[in-house]
């Protein structure tokens, strides 16, 4: 719920690629791996290693990440349904975590959304003549970007 919440506030898009938000995944195969993904449980993460289970690593979202970062992948990404019921919510948890700079229990409670990322990756990729315009569709897609243009 709080994902699409976040959606909703365009703050993170479902197609959004994990490595935007968690550099760790930017890495051989998991840089397919998008956030809708994860979502349908077909991001190829189903069983976390046994280190990843420790209960002290609860308090300690980055080692759960680069634990999970250095997983190898069980299948493609978006190819094979298999139920990430932990490694999911570790993901979707970290991804709202950097996006809202709160955990994932105060997301939901919060009435202004916070300023969102700009996504810099969609200018680096744009060529020169483009950066304008792109950039203007992401200034536009922003939270409040409709008030304001007004």
């Amino acid at each position: 719920m709080v994902i699409h919440l976040l959606d909703e506030r365009n703050l993170i898009r479902l197609d959004d690629p994990v490595c935007e938000y968690i550099p760790a995944f930017g890495v051989e195969s998991k840089r397919w791996i998008t956030i809708r993904h994860v979502l349908a449980h077909r991001a190829g993460l189903p069983s976390p290693p046994p280190e990843a289970m420790d209960l002290e690593l609860l308090d300690d979202p980055d080692r759960i990440i680069q634990v999970l970062g250095a997983m190898p992948l069980s299948s493609r990404p978006g190819r094979q349904l298999a139920y990430h019921a932990v490694t999911g919510g570790f993901i979707l948890g970290e991804i709202v975590r950097r996006v809202t700079g709160g955990s994932i229990r105060d997301a939901p409670r919060r009435r202004d959304p916070p300023p969102a990322r700009l996504p810099l990756d969609a200018l680096r990729r744009s060529s020169p003549p483009d950066v304008p315009y792109v950039a203007h569709q992401l200034l536009h897609r922003l939270p409040g970007a409709a008030a304001r243009s007004r």
